[in-house]
């Protein structure tokens, strides 16, 4: 269904072999039809779905033991002539969770990535035309530890400018990746050389920032992963990308961007939902396994609802950001750009 309140449910499938993580759309995705109109959103009905969707955000998932309450001060903004209550320690505590320097350069990690059209096996092994980095839809997982420098070379061999903009990521103004304010386009046939030491650990993602609502929908994006200083006790470090593609009556790409349908409901919505490219993504662990996953959303208007049955995943981090203690993930959703990190453990599930 698409809901436009509480956004599309997600769910997990669980199999006797350990545990097999498995993710779909509620309702999974939707019929192939014919050509999209402009007379309104895209509509669910009558689909199948490629796993079974268990459990719901509605699930009795626990609660974490409520903490005290901090002191707080009052405050009087002189614009409104109103007073407000802040924490006592939020600017303590900010300044801890920003930091106002990036750590001192340990060592450069240097990627090469290369945007072009390409051809990728996509939803049901069919190739499909897209525009990538390094021939792959989501682009590589850049991966650094807290500290080191990124690097990245960037090439463009697509038809039109682009950049990449590090969506999330405090970096040095020249390298933000906006056209025409913090550096030039760089045309086809052209080269950008992007360096920065990134200054918090999280999940982030990267993206054009040229014609993004073509360039992102075509496929260009990618996701950047900052690690901790010190490795934290997790068995497995896994990264879900989560976007949906519209498609025209050919099953190919809807190269129509920005429509009036698009502009009326609050962005692109596609038919097909996947996670990594997949319509059906599987991650297997075994019993007593802990797992952090990252949850990113690439989608240009839909919002996700991350559901896991009878598993109480943890939220530990909310746009790159880690909270200050774990957080149950009912009332969370994925909007467009937003990135959850989950603390699952598997102990206790056959």
């Amino acid at each position: 269904m698409k809901s436009s309140n509480v956004g599309t449910l997600l769910g997990v499938a669980i199999a006797t072999l350990g545990l097999v993580l498995g993710v779909t759309a509620d309702g999974g995705p939707l019929s192939d039809g014919g050509p999209l109109s402009d007379s309104g959103p895209l509509s669910d009905s009558g689909s199948t779905t490629a796993i079974e969707t268990v459990g719901s955000s509605t699930d009795d998932q626990g609660s974490s033991p409520a903490s005290p309450s901090p002191p707080t001060v009052a405050k009087t903004d002189p614009d409104k002539k109103s007073t407000q209550s802040y924490p006592a320690d939020l600017e303590a505590e900010l300044a801890l969770a920003y930091s106002a320097e990036a750590p001192a350069k340990s060592a450069t990690r240097t990627f090469e990535l290369r945007a072009a059209p390409t051809s990728v096996q996509l939803f049901d092994g069919r190739l499909f035309d897209v525009w990538a980095y390094n021939d792959q839809v989501p682009g590589p997982v850049l991966r650094v530890r807290l500290g080191e420098e990124v690097e990245v070379r960037l090439r463009n061999d697509l038809p039109q400018p682009t950049t990449i903009h590090w969506h999330g990521v405090r970096v040095p103004n020249a390298m933000d990746g906006v056209p025409g304010v913090t550096q030039e386009a760089i045309p086809p046939g052209g080269s950008f050389v992007y360096r920065f030491v990134p200054k918090d650990a999280g999940t982030f993602w990267f993206h054009p920032h040229v014609r993004g609502a073509e360039q992102v929908e075509r496929g260009l994006y990618g996701v950047l992963v900052v690690e901790d200083a010190e490795p934290l006790p997790y068995d497995q470090d896994e990264v879900w990308v989560l976007d949906d593609w519209r498609l025209g009556a050919d099953g190919a790409l809807d190269t129509r961007f920005v429509t009036r349908q698009d502009l009326a409901h609050d962005g692109r919505w596609g038919q097909v939902i996947t996670v990594n490219g997949d319509a059906a993504q599987f991650v297997v662990v075994r019993p007593g396994e802990r797992i952090r996953l990252r949850l990113v959303n690439t989608s240009n208007g839909r919002v996700y609802r991350p559901s896991f049955g009878s598993l109480s995943p943890k939220v530990i981090a909310v746009d790159g950001m880690t909270t200050r203690q774990p957080l149950d993930l009912s009332g969370f959703v994925l909007a467009p750009g937003n990135r959850l990190d989950l603390d699952l453990a598997t102990s206790g599930h056959r």
